[in-house]
């Protein structure tokens, strides 16, 4: 067989084997992306699952899915760190190489010949933590085996590590920072050198001599009043280990009543990484007085009150920085705030202080659903083009 006769096999192979449920790509094809090193995954705009499974699947079975994953992942029955507690569901269309027909596995490899994938919907759970994913993997396929049978081909199932999670990392090598009120913590904002541009600008929470780092896209008018718009997780995740540190160093304390026990509980945290620092460093940067109003998963303050023991939407993560006194230049990008179901799927432009252009992305349409420590959080998906999809 000639090597061109080889090559047009080969793509015949690839188109008669697309079908409505199952579907192959290259792997080189834009429409997937490489998760670990065999498994590839569509993208939800480019390569979504069958309509009928999409349907069956939203109608019922994600609901069921989502409230089980609240169940498995509540600190009462699974006793980790709130970010090995985090995960997502997804229906998407995934595969690896080594699930081609057998027809292909015989098929002479060609050196310019393409490597196939074929794809079949999926249920995808990304889960933050090695405990995390072992309940999931072993309690969620109980409640979903009516719907992976429910049609001529199974729905297939799978968990991987590759869970969600905040933007900002809480944890720090180096966590004796003892934190009894908001007078222990400073505040900054980090404006880039551009002489057409100030937003976005980064926020820089620093707590002892810890720098957690934030996005603020631009000021929004509430009210009267001119405010930056920030993520308040990275602070008050970081806040409550130290919190969780002390009371382990006080229960320790009480029951050996050694200072040995000091240095070893306070060196037990994970690694700590900044973001948003290579930004700050060609920044001007200006300090401004602690954001009053913030919240994220049900604590929260409206007073300044860094205790954070007012009561807050559990699906809350926002703090709200007071830019009266600020020196730059202020253009607020709204006046209100735009309800979900005026959120219509299309191209969006995200700020960004690591990119000196807004990044292009598409706002899917579907409701995603990220489940922390119990909690159902409700977001948006918005795709992005990135070479480090490959």
């Amino acid at each position: 067989m000639t090597q061109t006769t080889l090559q047009s096999t080969a793509q015949s192979l690839h188109v008669d084997s697309d079908t409505d449920f199952v579907t192959t790509r290259s792997v080189d094809s834009p429409e997937i992306h490489k998760i670990g090193k065999r498994w590839y995954v569509g993208l939800l705009e480019d390569l979504p699952p069958p309509k009928r499974v999409q349907q069956s699947w939203g109608k019922t079975y994600l609901n069921i899915v989502v409230k089980r994953l609240g169940d498995i992942t509540h600190p009462s029955y699974l006793h980790v760190p709130s970010d090995k507690a985090i995960t997502e569901p997804v229906l998407c269309m995934a595969g690896k190489p080594d699930d081609m027909d057998t027809a292909l596995e015989y098929l002479p490899r060609l050196s310019n010949s393409p490597r196939l994938v074929k794809l079949k919907p999926t249920v995808w759970i990304y889960c933050s933590g090695r405990r995390c994913g072992k309940k999931v993997k072993k309690e969620i396929p109980l409640v979903l085996q009516p719907f992976l049978d429910s049609f001529p081909e199974r729905v297939e199932f799978h968990t991987s590590r590759y869970g969600p999670r905040p933007a900002s990392n809480p944890w720090s090598p180096h966590s004796s920072d003892r934190i009894r009120s908001g007078h222990e913590i400073s505040f900054a904002i980090g404006y880039p050198l551009l002489p057409d541009s100030v937003w976005p600008a980064v926020a820089r929470f620093t707590v002892g001599s810890k720098n957690i780092y934030s996005t603020i896209g631009g000021p929004i008018y509430v009210g009267r009043e001119v405010f930056g718009l920030t993520t308040a997780h990275g602070l008050v995740s970081y806040l409550q280990k130290i919190s969780e540190q002390m009371d382990t160093l006080e229960e320790e304390s009480l029951a050996s009543d050694s200072d040995s026990e000091t240095s070893s509980v306070l060196s037990c945290a994970g690694s700590y990484q900044d973001e948003g620092g290579d930004n700050l460093l060609e920044s001007e940067c200006e300090e401004a007085g602690l954001p009053k109003t913030l919240a994220y998963l049900g604590h929260g303050t409206s007073t300044g009150d860094y205790s954070l023991k007012e009561p807050a939407p559990i699906t809350s993560d926002f703090a709200l920085i007071n830019l009266q006194s600020c020196h730059h230049p202020i253009h607020p990008i709204t006046e209100g705030i735009t309800p979900k179901d005026k959120l219509y799927p299309g191209e969006v432009h995200i700020a960004s202080a690591s990119t000196r252009l807004p990044l292009i992305g598409y706002l899917l349409e579907s409701i995603s659903f990220i489940i922390i420590s119990g909690e159902v959080m409700h977001t948006r998906k918005i795709q992005i083009s990135s070479a480090a999809r490959k």
